[in-house]
């Protein structure tokens, strides 16, 4: 028969393990821009990120309000519900990207590539289109 003591300590291995093991899917808002970034429900509104590489990316419910994302890649990002409200995207790459109801607001989004990208449900309302490719 074990100790109680020993049942004890057991039981308490995997409640330590959960509490001070790192959890890979946590988004950390400060972690620098790169492929693969988890950036779930972060605020980056005003924010200059023209010209990085976001493939890849967890954006969902991610705030980019008045953000400059121009000339930046979002290709297979996942941006479901994110917020691109009157930012500005010329020639950013959402190829195969999920924008399902991201809001686009007032976005330029001249020359941006949307191939593939899923748009179901988004908010386009008054926003630049032109010169783009879908």
């Amino acid at each position: 028969m074990i100790s109680r003591p020993v049942i004890i300590a057991l039981a308490l291995v995997p409640v330590l393990a959960m509490c001070l093991w790192p959890d890979p899917a946590h988004a950390l808002c400060t972690d620098p821009p790169s492929p693969g970034v988890n950036w779930q429900r972060c605020n980056f509104d005003r924010l200059d990120l023209a010209a990085i590489d976001l493939s890849g990316a967890r954006l969902r419910d991610a705030s980019f309000i008045r953000a400059d994302l121009s000339g930046s890649k979002l290709v297979e990002a996942d941006a479901t519900r994110a917020k691109f409200i009157n930012a500005t995207l010329n020639g950013t790459v959402f190829d195969n990207a999920k924008l399902y109801e991201a809001d686009l607001t007032k976005a330029d989004l001249t020359e941006a590539s949307l191939n593939g990208a899923d748009l179901r449900l988004a908010r386009l309302f008054r926003a630049k289109l032109r010169g783009q490719t879908s």
